[in-house]
């Protein structure tokens, strides 16, 4: 199996017949059984397994992996508010017949491995078992779109590895190129070089001094708008956010993702000093925030402000109540606002109603059946605003 320069320099030559690939029993990445569940820190524990096993294959360790979650890695590089820069995504499956050739002789390549060490961050994940697959194309639906994990879920398997190139630019995550398992090195390269060059010339960059920021109360930081990305009603991402968070017979006017790359990465950030105190406990809760479309639009806009601390009660302490169960009025025909939220509960205290912050070596407070209080934005994202009737 060589890279040819006769018939198309564009393409590897595959001798199938001599293309048998005798894998070490170690998979690259962990084999999860049907309904396990499945935290951050496993995934980072993922990520090790990849690299390491890698390695073990191959002559060289191939490029640097980032360590972490997608969204962790969409954030550090895209997002990332000092040094933003693309991110590939690198789509292993082992039953490919161009997986061997393409690892050994192309993502292994010297100029390829430096280059995306220069210019990119490179985030990985082994596709070859089902259950992994599945929860691929769910991270990809909910961090990137529904048109890159389209893009992945119709790749054929002898296509792969993959290697999508992302980048962020009319105000949403694109591939600007996808490298596939039998291109050459120097296509391989060309179409890196070419992602970055998009990359560069974008037109709009996430960045914050083009960005009309907004001062946070009282916390010190500035975020940006929130952009709203409507998840379309006949999708299967619509009909599991419907399912899993409107319980009853209420009509849906409407499901938007919610982007906003300052907003997620102080909470990244908060989310990783809390983790790393907790020695691998885990940190984050999904709650509903309930309240009118216009009080949504305003937190979207400028985050939680200290006129919505009391807007559930401030029973078990003055901050943002994140209730185990959602309750609204049942006037008829009234629009309700539901926020989907990841919450930083972290080490939590029974609250009392005099407190307006959390006792020193708390995250926050509860009333020990289900509500959570938290005082800050930095504990709160917004994943999903869902307008309903």
């Amino acid at each position: 199996m060589e890279v040819t320069d006769d018939a198309s320099p564009d393409v590897i030559e595959l001798d199938t017949d001599r293309c048998v690939v005798e894998w070490r029993d170690k998979s690259l990445m962990p084999e999860p059984y049907v309904g396990e569940e499945r935290s951050s820190n496993d995934e980072i524990r993922a990520m090790e397994q990849f690299a390491r096993v890698f390695a073990e294959r191959y002559s060289t360790p191939g490029p640097a992996l980032y360590m972490g979650s997608l969204d962790e890695a969409i954030t550090h590089s895209l997002f990332d508010p000092s040094t933003p820069c693309p991110l590939v995504l690198y789509v292993h499956h082992d039953h490919s017949i161009a997986t061997n050739i393409f690892c050994e002789h192309v993502l292994c390549a010297e100029k390829i491995t430096t280059y995306l060490a220069e210019n990119f961050i490179v985030w990985a994940w082994d596709r070859t078992n089902d259950i992994n697959y599945q929860r691929l194309l769910a991270m990809l639906r909910l961090h990137v779109g529904d048109s890159v994990a389209g893009l992945v879920a119709s790749s054929p398997i002898d296509l792969h590895p993959l290697l999508l190139c992302l980048v962020f630019q009319n105000g949403q995550i694109e591939v600007a190129n996808t490298i596939e398992g039998n291109m050459s090195v120097d296509t391989a390269l060309k179409l890196l070089i070419n992602a970055r060059d998009v990359f560069d010339r974008r037109k709009e960059e996430a960045d914050p001094t083009n960005l009309q920021l907004t001062s946070v109360s009282g916390e010190g930081w500035t975020m940006s708008e929130s952009l709203l990305i409507p998840i379309t009603k006949n999708s299967k991402d619509f009909r599991q956010i419907a399912s899993e968070f409107i319980k009853d017979n209420r009509r849906i006017v409407s499901i938007d993702r919610v982007e906003n790359p300052m907003w997620l990465s102080q909470y990244l950030n908060n989310k990783e000093t809390i983790d790393a105190r907790l020695n691998g406990s885990e940190s984050e809760r999904i709650f509903v925030f309930t309240c009118s479309p216009s009080t949504a639009q305003q937190i979207l806009r400028k985050g939680f402000s200290d006129q919505l601390k009391s807007i559930h009660g401030r029973q078990y302490g003055y901050g943002f109540y994140f209730p185990s169960f959602s309750g609204f009025d049942s006037t008829q025909n009234r629009k309700h606002a539901m926020l989907v939220c990841r919450v930083l509960v972290g080490r939590s205290c029974l609250g009392h109603w005099t407190m307006e912050t959390c006792p020193s070596g708390y995250d926050s407070t509860t009333n020990e059946s289900g509500t959570y209080v938290v005082y800050s934005n930095r504990h709160i994202l917004p994943k999903y605003l869902i307008i309903f009737t």
